[in-house]
């Protein structure tokens, strides 16, 4: 029956898939677009919504489950949507950034932590899809995990301090759970 499984179960097992996989994805990353940015692992990964970090960059999974089981599937599957939020900060107004090809580039923090998040989102996306399944528990798991979509948010200028600066993107995926 569709509600048994609690969200924050499969936030840990997407996190677990990620902690496992995500440092080794961005070092492939890093070698591939071989330019002078390199990604940082994720050094935070939460379970909910916080005002601040202990350290960056961070990582929020948030898990809801869906009102009501899909009736053409069956009562014994149901979905989950996670809301996955990354978080990044800098600290430098202007980036110097050399390109593959050797030309250096001044990026402001905008377009900085834009490719960062970037970068580090599809790392993220390839990751799942090549890990699409959870394990749950012994007798749910999860059948496939699809991803929905990305929103990369504005840019948080610190009123007080004009050299804090903090961008997030958000994915959105959906978890197919059988019972």
């Amino acid at each position: 029956m569709a509600g048994n499984i609690d969200p924050l179960v499969t936030c840990d097992a997407f996190i677990k898939i990620l902690e496992d996989n995500l440092g080794t994805k961005f070092d492939a990353l890093d070698t591939a677009y071989g330019d002078s940015i390199t990604l940082t692992d994720v050094s935070d990964y939460r379970f909910g919504p916080l005002i601040e970090h202990p350290s960056y960059p961070a990582m929020v999974v948030v898990g809801e489950e869906e009102e009501e089981p899909d009736d053409l599937l069956g009562e014994d599957i149901f979905f989950q949507r996670l809301n996955v939020r990354m978080i990044v900060v800098g600290d430098d107004p202007l980036v110097s950034w050399i390109s593959p090809v050797g030309v250096t580039r001044t990026l402001l923090p905008t377009e900085y932590l834009g490719l960062l998040l970037k970068r580090m989102a599809r790392g993220v996306i390839e990751v799942i899809r090549s890990n699409p399944f959870l394990t749950i528990s012994s007798v749910n798991y999860c059948d496939r995990i699809f991803f929905e979509g990305a929103q990369l948010d504005d840019i948080f200028i610190d009123q007080d301090d004009d050299s804090y600066f903090r961008q997030d993107i958000l994915l959105a995926f959906r978890v197919q759970i059988s019972t």
